[in-house]
């Protein structure tokens, strides 16, 4: 082990018992019978988060946790950075549980989900979507059937950078969630996390609950992150950009918290982001780009920051740090209260004093009495004057709703699209209508919080949970379906089409005819010059023959006298007898000799060659007689092409005016339909907005009452726990004035003992924080 091992090796082993000495501090008040019950419990939840963070600082995890009232877009802000769809989130408040979302590699045995329920047993989930999980971790449940009453706590192991290194991003329930107890879930996890991140929502910036929030957050997590969530709402018309919405938020800032410095404020949209890295959100892109999308989100300028944070060295050193500044936290606040425990037991009061007390109390009883009489006037006009300027928000916003709709029928052009737009449009407005009545009972649910500060400032905590009980008003707007007849212009246009289809068929054959016209001339014209051709080699031909048999002349015969000696037959008697004895007879004499060869060859040949131009002109004669002659000839036949060449030229005429004729009627009967289908649409929409409005002025109306009830009870409730809070503590006053000398030296000395204990553990709480704090964190040089 090297010395920085050593060294974070001990100072972890420091943390690790001041934490267990601090739990140790707390389950001691729970077995001390000089202390209330509400004292025990309280002590108790500290108990329980110091051991979670102790948890947290053996396995080296840190948690990160998401803080934001419900609607803020904290469950969309944790899918963009997942890149996926995978916590269920609405307009409305859905988150009902913690959780954890952590490193794929934490998972026990490669699960991608667990289910902890609260009677100990557990659930493991094989893949995450927002369908399966909103069963387990949204305020609807499965089926209805409030199961997320019984869960514990959910673990998701995802594959993000985010989450390496034992970093664990933790999704909280709303800060002013209306269920029961999500408030408390939320403010322990406060105290168990390292770091946080504050959401603020641009469709309801810096409400005085968002800094009060903020207030309580500051006091059990020092590292926070703030964002400006939902800047794609930010309505041009508004004039504000957000920038300007963050200068705002700021000057609250500097409003609720003057001595401080004004902090980073990144303006984000999360719902842009996962649009633009999730694929299954790319039907709602519209047509921007994912690049567009995430450049217009801002998204990753707050990575980039959160980025450096884990791995650039502050993480390591708030990982120690934190931890020991929130048990100081904690400390300090003990011994805020115990001091003043030993001072009341110090303290000598006469009865004189106790009775001067008692009369002044009456004096405040009497005067919140009355008060709470006076404020039942002015709760009512606030509520109603609230509910009112909603009112006319509200309208507003539908008559803008309206507007937009009757104008969108002017993006389509022909009457079948603005018919087909009409289809749609019930479900267009039914979407639109129940999300703003959606974001009106959020606003409404606000605005009573709002009404309702003005009358417990000092108790707002103790406020919000009374304002659980303010009836939520839910606004189902029906919308009726739309009957618009289908614009007559399609049978016209049939009629219309078919003439000009029979037009055009002519057009085409005619055209047809001409081709093939041209082509018969071009063939003819073909045939008529082969023929000509023929007749003309025939003519040659013959012409050759005549000429060859007259020129052509054999070589003479040849006339030679040769001298030939032989023997032969002698005539006669004597002459048979003389050959008898003396043999024939020989012989000398001249003869003429006549040589043909020559000429015999020359005639051969001219013979042949005669044969041989016969032949050729038979074969001529045969090409020429092979020819159809029966065909139309060539000149005819560009007659004709001519004939039909104007034919054509005068359908094209005719054509283009009654196409032009045409398009004219057919656009001025489009015009006619859609001039009508958008006096409908108009009429329509008209129509619905005013039973939109309608709907919401009786549910308004009917709800009114119970408003002012329930913001005059909540009055009340205030007014007596202001009194309760002043009994109490004169009651405490007089059991202690009134204790014995010994229960009270009793309770003096174990409150001091405690005092001992608390200052111990500050001392060694401010040496490892002292220490901790001299460390500089490293830094990692970017290499390009």
């Amino acid at each position: 082990m090297n010395q920085y091992q050593q060294e974070y090796a001990n100072r972890k082993k420091r943390i690790l018992e001041l934490i267990e000495q601090t739990i140790q501090y707390m389950k001691d008040i729970e077995k001390n019978e000089t202390v209330s019950e509400e004292e025990k419990k309280e002590a108790a939840g500290h108990a329980e988060a110091l051991s979670e963070l102790k948890k947290n600082v053996e396995n080296q995890l840190f948690s990160i946790v998401l803080i934001g009232e419900f609607s803020a877009g904290k469950s969309s802000f944790l899918n963009a950075m997942m890149g996926q769809k995978i916590l269920p989130s609405w307009s409305d408040e859905t988150t009902a549980t913690v959780n954890f979302l952590r490193s794929k590699d934490r998972a026990p045995n490669g699960e991608a989900g667990i289910v902890y329920y609260k009677d100990g047993t557990t659930e493991k989930l094989d893949h995450l979507d927002s369908k399966t999980l909103k069963d387990y971790v949204s305020t609807q449940g499965k089926n209805g059937t409030g199961i997320t009453k019984l869960v514990e706590r959910v673990d998701l192991f995802l594959d993000n950078k985010f989450l390496k290194d034992g970093v664990m991003l933790v999704d909280s329930p709303g800060l002013n969630g209306v269920a029961e107890g999500l408030a408390d879930i939320t403010e322990r996890q406060m105290e168990q996390s390292h770091a946080s991140i504050f959401m603020f929502s641009s469709d309801h910036p810096g409400s005085k609950s968002d800094f009060q929030y903020l207030n309580e957050l500051k006091g059990k997590c020092p590292r926070i992150f703030i964002l400006l969530n939902k800047i794609d709402l930010i309505q041009d018309s508004e004039n504000e950009t957000p920038e300007e919405m963050v200068q705002k938020l700021k000057n609250k800032y500097h409003e609720f918290f003057p001595d401080e410095e004004l902090p980073e404020i990144y303006p984000i949209s999360a719902r842009f982001a996962l649009w633009a890295r999730d694929p299954e959100h790319s039907d709602k892109q519209g047509n921007k780009s994912s690049e567009q999308l995430e450049k217009e989100s801002r998204f990753g300028l707050f990575e980039n920051r959160l980025w450096r944070y884990l791995t650039q060295g502050e993480r390591t050193k708030d990982q120690m740090l934190l931890p020991v500044q929130k048990i100081a936290m904690q400390l300090k606040q003990e011994k805020k209260v115990n001091d003043g425990l030993i001072e009341l037991l110090q303290k000598t009061t006469s009865p004189a004093e106790i009775n001067d007390k008692k009369e002044k109390l009456e004096d405040a009883i009497h005067v919140l009495k009355k008060k709470e009489s006076e404020q039942a006037k002015t709760i009512n006009g606030d509520v109603r004057n609230a509910m009112d300027d909603l009112e006319k928000q509200l309208t507003h916003r539908l008559t803008q709703l309206g507007e937009r709709m009757k104008n969108r029928a002017d993006d389509y052009d022909s009457p079948d699209e603005v018919y087909a737009y009409a289809q749609d449009l019930p479900d267009q407005l039914r979407q639109n209508a129940n999300r703003l009545g959606r974001e009106f009972a959020g606003d409404l649910r606000k605005k009573m919080i709002e009404v309702a500060e003005l009358y417990c400032t000092d108790q707002l905590r103790e406020a919000y949970d009374s304002l659980k009980g303010i009836p939520g008003l839910t606004l189902q707007m029906e919308v009726p379906s739309i009957s618009i007849t289908e614009a007559v212009i399609g049978k016209n246009l049939e009629k219309i089409n078919q003439e000009l289809e029979a037009k055009e068929k002519e057009y085409e054959r005619l055209y047809d005819e001409k081709d093939q016209t041209e082509l018969s001339a071009a063939k003819a014209r073909k045939k008529e010059r082969q023929i000509e051709s023929l007749k003309e080699e025939l003519n040659q031909r013959r012409r050759d023959l005549r000429n060859y048999e007259i020129n052509f002349n054999p070589r003479e015969v040849q006339t030679n006298v040769e001298t030939r000696h032989g023997f032969r037959d002698r005539r006669g008697i004597v002459g048979s007898i003389a050959q008898l004895l003396l043999g024939q007879k020989e012989y000398t004499e001249d003869v003429t000799v006549k040589d043909s060869t020559a000429h015999d060859e020359d005639v051969r040949t001219k013979e042949e060659n005669i044969k041989e131009m016969k032949a050729g002109i038979k074969e001529v004669e045969t090409q020429k007689n092979e020819i159809d002659t029966d065909f139309i000839d060539s000149d005819t036949l560009s007659i004709k092409a001519g004939q039909i060449d104007r034919r054509i030229r005068e359908l094209e005429g005719n054509l283009q005016r009654y196409r032009e004729n045409a398009t004219k009627q057919l656009q001025e009967e489009a015009d006619r339909a859609n001039r009508k289908l958008r006096r409908d649409i108009g009429d329509y929409v008209d129509d619905t907005i005013l039973i939109l409005k309608r709907t919401m002025e009786e549910g308004l109306e009917n709800q009114k009452e119970n408003y002012i009830s329930a913001v005059r009870a909540l009055a009340v409730t205030t007014i007596h726990k202001e009194l309760e809070e002043k009994q109490g503590r004169l009651n405490s006053l007089i059991a202690a004035m009134e204790a014995s000398d010994k229960e009270r030296d009793q309770k003096l000395q174990g409150a001091e003992g405690r005092n001992k204990i608390l200052t111990d553990l500050l001392q060694k709480e401010a040496a490892i924080e002292t220490e901790l704090k001299q460390i500089k964190p490293d830094t990692i040089e970017n290499k390009k």
